[in-house]
């Protein structure tokens, strides 16, 4: 269960990486080319992770996994890893490779 969790929060990261690439490149699209010079879609972005997490207890809410999980074992402290682990260390390494 928690490796199935680990898969979803990465899927859900390249989602909200993804739509914010989309929502950047249409708004620089009226830009000047400074603007999409400096985008901010290749830097890292520490709301992205707070948003997958967010994202990741609605999803456990909505399927009704919640009982699931606490059944399984995981605790409240456990699963707060689980949901910010992938999103953070794909921010990290974007992080890395944009060179902050």
């Amino acid at each position: 269960m928690r490796t199935a969790l680990l898969l979803r929060q990465s899927v859900l990261w390249l989602l909200v990486r993804g739509a914010h690439a989309v929502v950047a490149w249409v708004a620089a699209s009226s830009a000047s080319p400074e603007v999409i010079a400096s985008n901010a879609v290749l830097q890292p972005q520490p709301a992205v992770v707070l948003v997958c997490a967010g994202v990741g207890v609605v999803e456990l809410w909505r399927r009704g996994e919640r009982q699931l999980v606490g059944n399984l074992g995981i605790d409240q402290w456990q699963l707060a890893a689980i949901l910010l682990g992938p999103p953070l260390c794909a921010e990290l390494v974007v992080a890395i490779a944009a060179g902050f």
